[in-house]
């Protein structure tokens, strides 16, 4: 995952100035100012023709030996570090007057580490806080890319990034995006749910590589088995089942967040899972989905877990055009249909079988509401709705 390098900043101490050292941390990751054990890493990234694809290609010898001697602790320069392990994932950088006066965020992602939202989350990361942490002598924050680097197009457009000019650099066409007040607020959503009735609080984040064990655990079930479709025996189904998960929040689709119990003992570690798919689509209906592993059934976590979900669903995305939220299950699956009903999904209508389900379906809904400024969430007979493909 790469984005244009920044044109050197012109030097001008008294109009633009960096808060630094600085470590920022997002849900999985730390950034921080470049280390001398880095610099393997970051030569990797000068040298690397997958990375350098669409940036002119690795760079010479003399340049790299050049650039070694000052990447360390250089200013606006953070080293992305996957906290859990502390693996140098790539590089995050924030320019003060690189573009008509304002700040230029690019980056560069190792290989092995693209498609799993790290650049996206890093990138969220850095332009909140270029948005404050860097003064240039211009307002705003952008960011350039070639027009044929896909995968960072995408980033950069999930992130809220809007086209604001095209041109040609280093002889290939570049497209110029410019980032709004804040990033899209989903990049790096954590939801807390409060403890009650004796039970502990809970925690909604993305997922991680490091659930893998606890994932691999869960799926041992032979109930996990039957309701879902993509099992998990061993850690290369649990890479590819997260891989879908990062992916997910990388194209900004496909919200998925581990459900973590903060208690002691049984009512600790990771508890379920719960989805929304296509908060965006033009349509305005979302989907929601969700399970529960077994030593967390009967103890309300699904019915809280939901509820906040929606809740932040729609108070994310209602803006944008989320009305609907539409949640579907097989009709024999009793407990879910239980869970639905007690988190305001109302039974909506009953789905022919179609494959890739073996049993007829149950869909249940529950639609936005907005009263003056307030975001809420309701049920609602909503027959009249196009129904879902099964």
């Amino acid at each position: 995952m790469t984005a244009q390098q920044p044109a050197p900043p012109p030097t001008s101490p008294a109009r633009t100035a960096i808060d630094w050292p600085v470590s920022l941390a997002t849900p999985r990751l730390t950034l921080r100012p470049v280390a001398e054990p880095d610099v393997p890493d970051v030569v990797r990234l000068w040298t690397d023709p997958e990375v350098r694809r669409h940036l002119g290609g690795p760079v010479a010898e003399d340049v790299v030996r050049a650039r070694r001697s000052h990447c360390v602790g250089a200013r606006g320069v953070f080293s992305v570090v996957r906290t859990a392990d502390g693996a140098v994932l790539g590089l995050a950088v924030a320019a003060p007057d690189a573009r008509d006066g304002r700040t230029e965020v690019s980056y560069q992602f190792l290989p092995e580490h693209w498609g799993k939202g790290y650049a996206r989350e890093a990138v969220a990361a850095v332009v909140d806080w270029a948005g404050s942490g860097v003064r240039s002598s211009a307002s705003g924050v952008v960011a350039v890319t070639q027009a044929a680097n896909r995968r960072s197009r995408r980033l950069l457009e999930g992130l809220g990034a809007t086209v604001a000019d095209t041109f040609v650099e280093w002889g290939e066409p570049q497209v110029l995006y410019v980032f709004g007040a804040g990033v899209d607020a989903s990049v790096t959503a954590t939801l807390r749910v409060p403890g009650a009735d004796g039970l502990p609080g809970m925690v909604l984040r993305p997922w991680r590589d490091d659930d893998a064990a606890a994932l691999i655990d869960v799926y041992r079930d032979p109930l996990m088995r039957r309701w879902t479709r993509m099992p998990v025996s061993d850690r290369a189904d649990a890479a590819r089942w997260l891989e879908v998960r990062h992916r997910g929040w990388e194209r900004g689709d496909y919200l998925s967040f581990a459900v973590v119990e903060q208690g002691e003992g049984a009512l600790s570690g990771l508890v379920a899972n719960v989805v929304v798919k296509g908060p965006r689509a033009a349509t305005g209906v979302g989907e929601v989905g969700y399970w529960t592993a077994a030593r967390a059934r009967g103890r309300g976590v699904a019915s809280r877990a939901l509820d906040a979900l929606t809740d932040w669903a729609f108070g994310t995305f209602g803006g944008g055009g989320l009305h609907w939220l539409h949640l579907l299950h097989q009709v024999d699956n009793a407990a879910s249909c239980r869970v639905a009903e007690k988190t305001g999904y109302e039974l909506n209508a009953v789905l022919p079988v179609r494959p890739p389900f073996p049993a007829p379906g149950h869909l249940h809904v529950r639609r936005r509401v907005t009263l003056g400024s307030a975001e809420k969430s309701a049920t609602s007979n909503v027959i009249s709705r196009p129904l879902p493909a099964r």
